[in-house]
């Protein structure tokens, strides 16, 4: 063994160890979400109110919705009412300090006018 005296080892090792994780900086075990919602309800007559839900897998620390008639929201679950006929994309972005994810649901939510 290179060192005879265990405790000079040890003590040698645990320096080593401190040194190297403070030369590192904070080490974070967060992984980047992985962005999924679902709806109440994917259509009907306008106007439709509809309740996302987020469903992401993983910590989100922001939520941005695109519901696809030029409004947004970024609220965790929102509710949103669409006034037009019409199919919408419906995007979902989310973030924490490991990264950014989405997904867009194409023509998720029909909705259908009512001719009066």
């Amino acid at each position: 063994m290179l060192f005879r005296n265990k405790k000079i080892f040890i003590l040698l090792t645990v320096f080593a160890i401190i040194f190297c994780v403070s030369a590192l900086g904070s080490v974070s075990a967060a992984s980047p979400p992985y962005a999924n919602f679902n709806s109440n309800v994917t259509s009907g007559s306008g106007p439709l109110s509809v309740q996302f839900n987020e469903t992401t897998v993983g910590n989100v620390s922001t939520w941005t919705w695109n519901f696809g008639d030029n409004k947004t929201s970024t609220l965790k679950n929102p509710t949103h009412t669409y006034l037009r006929g019409g199919e919408y994309n419906v995007t979902l972005s989310v973030s924490n300090e490991a990264g950014i994810d989405s997904t867009t649901k194409f023509n998720y939510i029909t909705v259908m006018k009512i001719d009066l």
